[in-house]
């Protein structure tokens, strides 16, 4: 017997859980939509920043930005509507010799985005989640 109410199921834990998480391997690229933007916190460990992207076959990727490079490129560049490019190129030697990093390049295509409103009246907004749906 099917569930009539599985789509709703579906939906309703969609509103809680995270997509799967993209774990690139060197040389993957993701290209797709910022559709969200999330803030984690956890005890006694930095913020990440948790982006969701839709890519073209419309499957949904938790990009978490624990990776300092990948943090820099798009916290505070990347807003709902925008496409992103993000290209996992491995992990680098540090220059001072300490380790490794993992390095990334990111591109950002703002073209798509609808334009400013042109109320008589500005909008208040917050810019932490500008441009993201309430929860983001």
């Amino acid at each position: 017997m099917t569930n009539v109410n599985t789509e709703r199921y579906e939906n309703l834990a969609a509103e809680v859980e995270y997509p799967e998480a993209w774990m690139p391997e060197p040389g993957q690229t993701l290209v797709g939509e910022a559709v969200g933007r999330e803030t984690v916190q956890r005890e006694g460990q930095p913020d990440c920043d948790v982006y969701t992207i839709r890519d073209q076959s419309g499957k949904e990727w938790a990009v978490w930005t624990w990776h300092t490079v990948l943090k820099n490129e798009l916290v505070g560049k990347v807003q709902a509507g925008d496409f992103v490019a993000i290209h996992y190129r491995g992990k680098r030697p540090r220059q001072d010799g300490g380790g490794e990093y993992a390095a990334y390049r990111v591109a950002i295509d703002k073209s798509e985005r609808q334009p400013p409103s042109t109320d008589d009246e500005p909008e208040e907004h917050d810019p932490a989640t500008a441009g993201f749906p309430e929860g983001y």
